[in-house]
C-alpha cells in the first residue's frame, strides 16, 4: 500500500467559495463593488488623493527651498536657472496643473451627475405629487426632490468645483 495516497485520503478536503451577491447570481463581490458607476467614483476618489498627494509634495518641496526671489515680493521658487530651461520647466508645471484640474472637475462632474440621479422612489413620489424629474442628465431641477445627504454632497461638490473651474 502506498502512504501517499493513505495520506492524501484523509487530508481534509479545503473549497474556496465565491462570495456572491444577494441574488446569487455568482458575480464575486469586488466585481459587483467595482462596476458601473461605482467604479467611476472610485477613479475619481483616486484621482483627487493623486491630486492631493502630488500637491502637498510640490508645496513641501518649496517650502524647504531656503532661497528667496524678490518678485512681486518675498517668495520661494520651485526652479532657478536659465531662462529657456525655466521656461520649459514652467509649461511643464502648467501642463501638468491643467491636467489634474481637468480630472478633478471631470470626477467632479461624475459624481453630481450621480448624485443628482433620482432613484425609483423618488421618482414614485414626485409622480404621485403630479411632478416629474429629469432622468439620464444631471439636472438642478432635481436636487429639491433628492434625499438630503445627497443634496450635501452635491452641494459640497459644485462648490469645491467653482474654483477649479474658474482659476
Amino acid at each position: 500500500m502506498d502512504p501517499s495516497k493513505d495520506v492524501a485520503q484523509h487530508a481534509p478536503q479545503v473549497q474556496v467559495d465565491v462570495v456572491t451577491d444577494e441574488g446569487g447570481n455568482g458575480t464575486p463581490w469586488y466585481k459587483q463593488k467595482l462596476s458601473g458607476w461605482r467604479f467611476g467614483i472610485l477613479m475619481g476618489k483616486i484621482a483627487a488623493c493623486v491630486t492631493l498627494i502630488i500637491n502637498i509634495a510640490i508645496f513641501a518641496a518649496v517650502s524647504a527651498r531656503k532661497e528667496t526671489v524678490r518678485y512681486a515680493g518675498t517668495g520661494k521658487a520651485l526652479y532657478e536657472g536659465n531662462c529657456d530651461k525655466v521656461r520649459r520647466v514652467n509649461i511643464g508645471l502648467h501642463l501638468i496643473i491643467n491636467l489634474l484640474s481637468s480630472l478633478l472637475l471631470s470626477a467632479s462632474n461624475h459624481g453630481m451627475q450621480y448624485l443628482s440621479a433620482p432613484t425609483r422612489e423618488e421618482v414614485d413620489r414626485a409622480h404621485a405629487k403630479r411632478s416629474w424629474l429629469n432622468i439620464g442628465v444631471m439636472s438642478v431641477s432635481n436636487i429639491g426632490s433628492i434625499s438630503g445627504k445627497r443634496v450635501l454632497l452635491w452641494l459640497t461638490l459644485a462648490v469645491s468645483s467653482l474654483p477649479l473651474h474658474l482659476l
